[in-house]
């Protein structure tokens, strides 16, 4: 795609100044250009392919009257447009806005400066809720600090919490909502109307977007006053999480599989015939944590780099990565384990409660009743070393998956915050834990 969102009209009937800008082929790719000499016929063009036409030039010469040039101001009041004044007098010289008027242009290249120094950077977004979609200002971005999410999965809200972009091009961002704006909803459908399929967040906002996602979703779920219809949220469990993790450099390979271990581990435990009430409502709820997705994603990446490839031990893993916070839930149902503390009544009794449960349900394998009952305990390192000489591997890799979620997805990526992770807390874990998540995300492992 070209760098520039759109076409430039140009409606001018200088010959010799019409020859010279043809001649600049190459900056016509990067900004196409359509010339029109009359203009009557040229702001014909312009109302049938306005939403295409990004801003108007208009040669000083081609208006005969002072009525003329006030209708065309008027007219172009939400749409970006720029006056040409060519060598010599013209009478109706002072009506033009100095500031919209660009002086004698020599060639194309003039020409499309002019539009950058006085249009493109030059932002209003006052009348932002008027006409966003000629009024965007075109930011070169770095493409690794951004993620998309699928326009008909973006949670809309009545007040946007974020800044949103429209990717235009490679490293070309558009910025269509400011965080704080109204009216959401309308500059999304806009945009899906136009063939838009993806919205992006900055690394940091978007951390905080699936934790809000989280929380609105639980507490909707739960509340009989606000019925989960009146959420617009469309978001598949993973889907967001896949998105990230590929940012974070785990090849697609991995994704692909993730995805389909943790499709199949919900198929699963959704089939069990289940009588107690906590362990049912969570289990009906689980499409709506992300927490819970982005834990079985990399409990499944990292089951498969150890060598789980038996239908039984897969299995295993999944359906402990699915239910290791069922005591958490039953406990408190909108609790937040990254922000309770570590000794927190809820904290210290969630993983031996939820244990309890799943034994209680005899659904489950006795290896999923202690994964969930250790999946915070540490092989290396911290208070609880001295008890888990035993630890069990999948309860490893549960709690590493679990870890990971809360210091580096949750809450925004931060570069800082993974390579502390990778630094620190990843060394309580067990040595092939820790080789293989190093390899997961494709920071080798020659220190192990």
């Amino acid at each position: 795609m070209s760098a520039f969102h759109g076409k430039l009209l140009l409606i001018d009937n200088n010959e010799e100044f019409l020859k010279v800008v043809q001649k600049d082929g190459e900056l016509l790719q990067t900004y196409p250009l359509m010339i029109q000499t009359s203009l009557a016929q040229g702001l014909k063009i312009f109302e049938k392919q306005k939403n295409v036409i990004r801003v108007l030039l208009v040669s000083s010469r081609v208006f005969k009257t002072q009525l003329e040039v006030q209708n065309f101001q008027s007219q172009m009041v939400n749409h970006p447009y720029l006056f040409i004044s060519h060598r010599g007098h013209h009478p109706l010289q002072p009506l033009f806005n100095s500031d919209r008027t660009l002086t004698e242009p020599k060639s194309y290249k003039e020409i499309i400066k002019s539009v950058i120094e006085l249009i493109l950077k030059r932002p209003d977004w006052k009348n932002f809720e008027v006409s966003h979609d000629e009024k965007f200002v075109e930011l070169k971005l770095k493409e690794e600090e951004f993620i998309g999410i699928g326009i008909d999965q973006f949670m809309l809200l009545p007040q946007s919490p974020f800044n949103v972009f429209i990717k235009i091009g490679k490293g070309n961002f558009i910025k269509v909502i400011n965080a704080g704006d109204k009216g959401e909803e309308e500059v999304i459908d806009r945009y899906r109307q136009k063939g838009i399929g993806e919205v992006f967040l900055s690394l940091e906002e978007h951390g905080k977007y699936l934790t809000l996602c989280e929380k609105l979703s639980w507490k909707t779920i739960r509340s009989q006053e606000a019925p989960k219809e009146k959420l617009k949220t469309f978001f598949r469990l993973g889907n967001e999480v896949s998105r990230t993790m590929a940012k974070l450099g785990i090849v697609q390979e991995n994704l692909d599989f993730a995805q389909t271990f943790m499709d199949q581990s919900i198929n699963m435990i959704k089939n069990l015939k289940l009588r107690d009430g906590n362990l049912k409502n969570f289990i009906d709820d689980l499409q709506n944590s992300e927490h819970t997705a982005a834990v079985s994603f990399l409990a499944g990446i990292l089951a498969n780099k150890l060598g789980f490839d038996s239908a039984k031990s897969i299995k295993l893993v999944g359906m402990s990565a699915l239910v290791h916070d069922v005591g958490l839930y039953a406990l408190d149902p909108l609790a937040d384990e990254k922000k309770l503390a570590p000794d927190s009544e809820i904290m210290l009794k969630h993983a031996s409660y939820g244990s309890e449960i799943l034994r209680k349900s005899g659904q489950f394998e006795d290896v999923v009743y202690l994964t969930v009952e250790q999946h915070h305990l540490r092989r290396r390192g911290g208070e609880s070393s001295e008890r888990s000489g035993n630890l069990n591997i999948i309860a490893e890799i549960i709690g590493v998956a679990d870890a990971f979620q809360n210091s580096i997805l949750a809450g925004g990526f931060d570069p800082n915050k993974l390579d502390q992770f990778c630094a620190i807390d990843l060394k309580r874990f067990s040595h092939p834990v820790e080789k293989a998540l190093l390899q997961v995300l494709n920071r080798g492992s020659s220190k192990l």
